[in-house]
């Protein structure tokens, strides 16, 4: 369907052009969507719009940003592969204007059933830089949907999306280089630091923070065993990566990568706590990783493992090198410890971990051994003073196991409380269940993120009430992108709606249907299962 034709008075036109150039000069990628969606919505007249971006791993579509009456819905939706208007535009990598879409069998209507919001018309035109399609940004309503969207708001948009392509691009790269320069972290964890690498006079501070050394043991016998360059290249990148994304999910910022080890820093008042909880997924993730690469080789690979050193202090943090080459780093004898203590991390002791960093966890430590002296010396260097350490063996969030996360819609209470709540207490399992799991006055957010992030199997409860929630959507969310939940995510349907109503991701995974006579049964069963295996983890 085309749109009527209209032309471009001089000021609009001329207010586009320097929209763009604002688009380009900014390298923040948060900054750079909702500058695009201003900028579209104004010179449209549209009443919401959305940047709607590609994920490689899920090979769908989610929200980046949006604005509009629903825009705070948005983020916790997700569009399956080649679904809807937008998932058509970014297959196809052509734009589109429609003035009527009730009526179209391909409009992606979830997200309008799930937000209650009505999609009379849009624009969408894909964000195309040279062969990378990044995605789609479209624009939804024109004056409420009073008016149509013509062929000139297509025009407009095209722009908008050519322009926002090259500064999505540009923000992307920008990432990349500040990853590679020692801040390689999350945007929220790293902005504070980002002028060191762009302002060369920005001078160096002290900081108490904690550091962390994890390395993998054996490596060299590796490179003799097997003797396979790209299978050997392959297991590295795949433990490289491993541990990136634990130290990011951790909060923190890996700042050197080495070989087959990496170096962290963890800033803030809980340094020591999100240090030690790394640890201790490293070694977890490494574990699971290693009985994976055993079952690809004919050769015995039980001589690989990891070792952890953490230490924490008071540190020199700024940067090295000259304007075209700076690296942000930080230096001090909490370096140098951790450091030392990875190196003696081996033969059977996996964590250690200086006094300040085991009296700042402690809390959450179960077993260790310990105090001993570690007498800190660097060649050719007169010796530092002893210090004392520690060997972490066991974290009490290891017993987590048992830890269950129900999520649920509050009109469901009662019915959830009898049919998933009491049957999963029965087991012994420890359930975090929002009616009774948060005391008065605590953060709603930040206590149900905790409890998703120390969990080890999330339950959702199914029902056209979460089906339209947007906090039930955005646990589910989390729960399918938490590398700590893979495979321990368990929708039960207690009503009409289907699982994929909460997520089309979730419709892929394992479901138990319970609102026949045999539903207890089924629910029992599941529960069952995953009580053997938890006490096979135990």
């Amino acid at each position: 369907m085309t749109g009527q034709r209209a032309t471009v008075d001089r000021e609009q036109l001329l207010s586009l052009l320097e929209s763009g150039k604002a688009l380009n000069s900014k390298l923040d990628l948060a900054d750079v969507l909702s500058s695009v969606l201003e900028i579209a919505c104004r010179v449209t007249g549209a009443i919401a719009g959305s940047v709607i971006l590609h994920d490689p791993k899920f090979d769908d579509l989610y929200f980046a940003a949006a604005t509009g009456p629903v825009a705070e819905e948005l983020p916790t939706i997700r569009i399956p592969p080649g679904q809807g208007k937008a998932g058509k535009v970014f297959s196809e990598r052509r734009s589109l204007l429609e003035n009527d879409l009730g009526a179209q069998v391909d409009h992606y209507k979830k997200v309008d059933e799930q937000t209650e919001f009505r999609t009379v018309s849009m624009v969408c035109s894909p964000l195309l830089f040279q062969d990378t399609c990044y995605g789609v940004v479209q624009i939804l309503n024109k004056a409420g949907g009073a008016e149509p969207f013509v062929d000139v708001d297509l025009a407009l948009l095209e722009h908008v999306a050519a322009q926002s392509a090259i500064a999505i691009h540009n923000a992307k790269q920008f990432e990349h280089v500040v990853a590679a320069s020692g801040l390689h972290a999350l945007p929220e964890v790293r902005g504070d630091l980002v002028p060191y690498l762009t302002d060369p006079s920005h001078p160096a501070r002290h900081e108490r923070l904690t550091v962390l050394f994890a390395d993998m043991r054996g490596f060299t016998q590796l490179t003799m065993n097997l003797g396979d360059a790209e299978e050997i290249q392959e297991m590295i990148s795949e433990f490289v990566g491993m541990l990136a994304g634990v130290i990011l999910g951790n909060r923190g910022i890996a700042n050197k990568f080495l070989g087959d080890g990496v170096m962290a820093i963890f800033r803030g008042e809980s340094a020591s706590l999100d240090a030690v909880r790394a640890a201790f997924e490293i070694l977890r993730k490494f574990d699971r990783m290693l009985a994976r690469w055993s079952k690809r080789t004919s050769v015995s690979l039980r001589f690989l493992d990891v070792g952890v050193g953490i230490a924490t202090g008071k540190v020199i943090i700024g940067t090295l090198g000259g304007e075209d080459l700076r690296e942000f780093t930080a230096m001090g004898t909490p370096v140098i410890l951790a450091a030392s203590l990875e190196s003696q991390a081996r033969g059977g002791r996996r964590v250690l971990c200086d006094l300040l960093t085991f009296e700042s966890a402690r809390e959450i430590i179960q077993i260790h051994e310990g105090p001993t002296r570690f007498e800190l010396i660097k060649p050719d260097q007169q010796a530092l003073p002893e210090f004392e350490i520690f060997e972490i063996k066991a974290l009490r969030s290891a017993q987590g196991a048992d830890r269950v996360f129900v999520s649920y819609h509050n009109e469901d209470t009662d019915l959830v409380t009898q049919r998933i709540v009491d049957p999963l207490k029965e087991l012994d399992f420890e359930v975090f269940y929002s009616d009774d799991s948060i005391d008065p006055g605590v953060d709603f957010a930040e206590r149900i993120g905790n409890a998703l992030s120390d969990c080890a199997w999330f339950v959702v409860a199914v029902t056209e009430g979460a089906a339209k929630s947007r906090w039930v959507r955005e646990e589910v969310r989390f729960a399918l992108e938490a590398d700590h939940l893979e495979g321990r995510v368990l929708a039960i349907q207690l009503g009409e709606a289907a699982a994929d109503a909460l997520d089309w991701r979730l419709g892929r995974r394992q479901f138990v249907d319970a609102r026949g006579d045999d539903g207890d049964e089924a629910v029992a069963t599941a529960f069952g299962k995953m009580r053997a295996s938890s006490g096979s983890e135990g």
